[in-house]
């Protein structure tokens, strides 16, 4: 007996390392073999992820998901379920990036897909991390997410519990963008679209065709305000990408990175008054102002362009909104445009305005306003726009909002748009004009035309008009100091830089403390 089983052990081992010979392989080989596998079948996404981050930085979270077995894509090779994302740099900065992949399908949503992304956006705001979407997804899997079942699998949408401003998110619509993907993109702080891809709620039908011009970038650009910039390439979208996370801090809880002083800054510019014609009724363009206040982009030679991310420069064209520095310092900027409806604002102005401010607050950027409006849009159409909802909500912004701000009264600050536009010194950290400004309930000229019509000659008129704009000298506001200093323009942006220095030191609120982080996005 004893014989029978010793002959027996040797028979069993050889069995066991037969066993372990024919299953015997490299587990870092294995892992290699999938990860090349996951990249080879995302090549077009990862491409994008590596050409938007620092090279060798990118890190993935979710590499090795797979569809659901559940999913009616569970049988299919599909790496990832449609999905990229992972951690990286820009500009030696961390972010978290998430991206769709589109092919096979289209970067199409479905249940581990969406959770991949739900990871993603937790850890990006559990680590204080900006955001990165690139979007070019059709929308959610068919027919994964049809029938109770398959929508239910979804679950609440993450963003919508978690998207409170507490870190930056910024979206790239590098191809066609519906459901989901349009959904995400609206609920970020900053989008850029490439031209040719469509961005839509829907897509009409499941042919990319059937969503007309509505869906374009510059459509977008133009009427709805879904976007904020509009681009050629995807080259350019991830440039600009990256351009805007350098204006903002990582997130809520830290300040607002400043890139190097500037000297020039601390220096007079004379040539800066004459960008502003004398004639109170010329027109011309306070972009070519803006680009001498702010600094050039870091590391470009001193005298160079200001460097200025204007955003949504299709609407609302008598305020112009937008991200630069002066002195180093970033800050948002908005200005009447007189080159547009004489700088008039009109309800897509005030939207753009509100915008704007709830990015300040969020992020305690300092809000520079730089005025030459003669008040609010009038007429049938802006009434029937909402105008008196969107003013009131844009002063209610702008009072509301905690981040610092300075005014410069440039030119005319007429009626209730003097006021949103952060002229009342009750609100704002620093209140300038320069000598030439007219500061007053309405513009003279339309002042005098609404009181006496034709009952006055045109002399008559004429000697009203200079009456009131004596009367609207900045002087006189300042002599009851409702302004804090009339100043040379050529000293503005001196004056700008110092503030923004002194402004450094001042108590932070807290993030609870800054309310226009919960209001809506879009």
């Amino acid at each position: 007996m004893a014989d029978t089983a010793a002959q027996a052990a040797p028979d069993r081992l050889s069995n066991v390392r037969r066993d372990d010979a024919a299953n015997d392989h490299d587990p870092l080989e294995e892992l290699h073999q999938r990860a090349a596998h996951a990249r080879a079948a995302g090549s077009g996404i990862y491409d994008q992820v590596e050409a938007l981050l620092d090279a060798g930085s990118f890190t993935g979270i979710g590499t090795f998901t797979a569809p659901h077995p559940a999913s009616a894509s569970g049988g299919e090779d599909l790496a990832g379920d449609g999905k990229v994302g992972g951690m990286g740099t820009i500009a030696g900065r961390p972010v978290v990036v998430a991206g769709d992949d589109g092919d096979p399908h289209a970067g199409g949503g479905s249940k581990v897909g969406n959770e991949r992304f739900d990871r993603l956006m937790r850890v990006a705001v559990a680590k204080g991390m900006p955001l990165v979407y690139l979007a070019q997804s059709r929308g959610l899997r068919r027919p994964d997410a049809s029938g109770s079942e398959g929508l239910a699998e979804h679950g609440a949408f993450l963003p919508f519990r978690t998207r409170m401003r507490q870190v930056p998110m910024a979206t790239a619509i590098l191809g066609d963008s519906f459901e989901d993907a349009a959904v995400l993109s609206a609920l970020g702080d900053f989008t850029v679209q490439v031209r040719g891809a469509k961005l839509q709620l829907t897509d009409g039908g499941g042919s990319s065709g059937t969503t007309g011009d509505s869906a374009e970038a510059d459509a977008h650009l133009r009427r709805t305000g879904l976007v904020d910039l509009a681009v050629d390439t995807p080259d350019d979208a991830l440039d600009a990408v990256r351009r805007f996370l350098s204006f903002l801090p990582p997130n809520i809880w830290t300040p607002a990175p400043r890139s190097e002083p500037v000297p020039s800054a601390q220096a007079p510019d004379p040539a800066l008054a004459a960008l502003v014609p004398r004639k109170r009724a010329r027109a011309y363009d306070m972009r070519t102002v803006i680009s001498r206040l702010v600094d050039p982009a870091p590391g470009a030679p001193e005298g160079s362009a200001g460097d200025f991310l204007e955003l949504r420069p299709g609407m609302g064209r008598g305020l112009v909104t937008g991200l630069g520095r002066i002195d180093g310092w970033p800050v948002a900027i908005l200005a009447s445009n007189p080159m547009f409806q004489a700088g008039s604002v009109d309800p897509a102005a005030c939207e753009k305005g509100v915008r704007m401010l709830a990015l300040c607050d969020s992020f305690q950027i300092p809000a520079v306003f730089l005025q030459d409006v003669v008040g609010f849009l009038v007429g049938r159409q802006v009434e029937h726009g909402r105008m008196l909802f969107r003013a009131v909500r844009l002063l209610n912004a702008l009072y509301a909002c905690s981040a610092p701000t300075l005014t410069v009264l440039v030119r005319k600050a007429f009626g209730l748009a003097y006021e949103s536009l952060n002229g009342r010194k009750y609100h704002t950290d620093g209140l300038y004009a320069w000598p030439g400004a007219e500061i007053g309930f309405m513009d003279p000229e339309i002042g005098v035309n609404v009181l006496y019509g034709d009952r006055k000659t045109v002399e008559e008129k004429r000697a009203i008009v200079a009456e009131l704009r004596e009367g609207n000298s900045p002087f006189d506001a300042a002599a009851h100091m409702n302004i804090d200093e009339v100043i040379d323009p050529a000293t503005t942006r001196m004056v700008l830089a110092r503030d923004l220095g002194l402004l450094a030191a001042r108590r932070v609120p807290p993030p609870e403390e800054r309310t226009l982080r919960y209001w809506p996005t879009c």
